[in-house]
């Protein structure tokens, strides 16, 4: 019987680098800051949480599933700007109005 030999653990290793991943995406992307709200972001999901149907659907709560075309869509798209999640490209499109 042939014993394995052991493998070394890679964060023993003092090769690895010291950047993070958000330095990195800082310096390539400096319009990400400008487009991600995260304060509103994590206020709105803090107090509302995820929402299970899109929020212009159930305002104007209509019963959609009596429409012959009515197609079920659970995906929902969710505002990184305010935390507005609504409804994508294939349901109303509440998503694609919004901004």
């Amino acid at each position: 019987m042939v014993k394995k030999k052991r493998q070394n653990d890679p964060s023993e290793n003092g090769d690895e680098s010291t950047e993070s991943c958000d330095e990195s995406v800082k310096s390539a992307c400096p319009h990400v800051a400008k487009t991600v709200d995260l304060t509103r972001l994590k206020k709105g999901l803090k107090t509302g949480g995820f929402e299970k149907e899109c929020t212009e659907c159930k305002k104007n709560s209509k019963t959609e599933e009596t429409d012959p075309n009515y197609e079920e869509d659970l995906s929902l798209w969710m505002c990184l700007r305010c935390g507005t999640q609504l409804c994508g490209r294939t349901r109303n499109m509440h998503a694609l109005n919004h901004f």
